[in-house]
């Protein structure tokens, strides 16, 4: 397989520890999150692509919702904090109830071609490295086809440098569909959502069923990302909690459950990730970096027991 160095045009002689290992950290930041987040305890604490989500797509089939952006000043930081570790900064589209209009812009030559010119500026003006598509969901072979499409218009962005990532659930009927209109071949990586089942929301087990899948599906591993959630579910209802909600009321740091709140402890993170690298993948996933107790560099985050479990250092 193609390293994520090589897949992505980076200068070999020049790669970030996370480039050399081919083991990516990427880590999703909803607007709602945005006030007064530490970008360098971030990522000195092992991100290594921070995804802001995220946009829309308006009815003419240009990005729209661009009061969820952060500011100017907030993207300059987010900029520097990366560039110290080589770290990249993706802009997001789409999710869930903000997937309207994708259909209509992706499957027209003329809204992709407005939107990809609108996106392209976007990103110049931020200095974003990539985009995330979060589109929930194509209804048909059409949009399919078209998802794919956009996604190889996108990666000529830059110049040809910009990053494309998708997302999709842990369903063996997804793992299917991707490989059937060869999404893989479309983009540098794919997020497994791991996360939101009933009950205890996000096993091990769980996490190691959605690499058993990827490996039957013939998946391209390095491509592929398995998602961490930094929450709890309750057991009984689905009601979430953020971990920094609950860290202060934990005995330990290895147990999964507090009452009736199930999440995944320090332990438990560190032992998927390097699960995820064991198995040759190409990073971990993170929804979302807000929920964890801040800065991230906080000896009892979930993100510093992430980092301790990286096959690399952060320089």
């Amino acid at each position: 397989a193609v390293s994520s160095a090589v897949a992505l045009g980076v200068d070999e002689t020049a790669v970030a520890p996370w480039q050399k290992d081919d083991f990516a950290v990427f880590g999703y930041l909803p607007e709602y999150r945005l006030g007064g987040f530490n970008y360098d305890a971030a990522f000195q604490a092992g991100l290594t692509h921070l995804i802001f989500f995220s946009l829309e797509i308006d009815a003419k089939g240009l990005p729209t919702a661009l009061d969820r952006l952060p500011s100017k000043e907030a993207a300059k930081a987010a900029r520097a904090a990366a560039d110290k570790v080589g770290g990249k900064v993706l802009i997001s589209f789409g999710g869930n109830a903000r997937s309207q209009n994708f259909g209509e812009m992706a499957t027209s030559n003329k809204r992709r071609k407005a939107y990809l010119d609108a996106l392209q500026k976007l990103m110049r003006e931020y200095e974003f490295d990539g985009v995330d598509y979060n589109w929930e969901y194509p209804r048909h072979h059409g949009e399919w086809r078209a998802w794919g499409t956009l996604m190889d218009e996108t990666k000529l962005l830059l110049d040809g440098r910009a990053i494309v990532t998708f997302t999709m659930y842990l369903d063996p009927n997804h793992y299917d569909v991707i490989t059937r209109y060869g999404l893989l071949t479309k983009a540098h990586y794919v997020h497994c959502m791991a996360y939101d089942q009933p009950r205890q929301h996000s096993t091990f087990a769980f996490f190691k069923s959605g690499i058993r899948y990827a490996r039957e599906k013939k998946f391209n591993l390095p491509q592929l990302t398995m998602g961490l959630p930094f929450y709890s579910r309750d057991v009984h209802t689905g009601h979430p909690k953020t971990y920094a909600e609950l860290y202060e009321h934990l005995d330990n740091e290895v147990d999964d459950q507090h009452g009736h709140d199930y999440f995944n402890s320090r332990a438990t993170i560190a032992k998927k990730v390097k699960a995820a690298k064991a198995a040759g993948l190409g990073g971990v996933m993170i929804w979302e970096l807000g929920q964890d107790v801040q800065p991230l560099d906080h000896p009892r985050s979930l993100m510093t027991a992430l980092r301790d479990a990286l096959p690399w250092k952060v320089p």
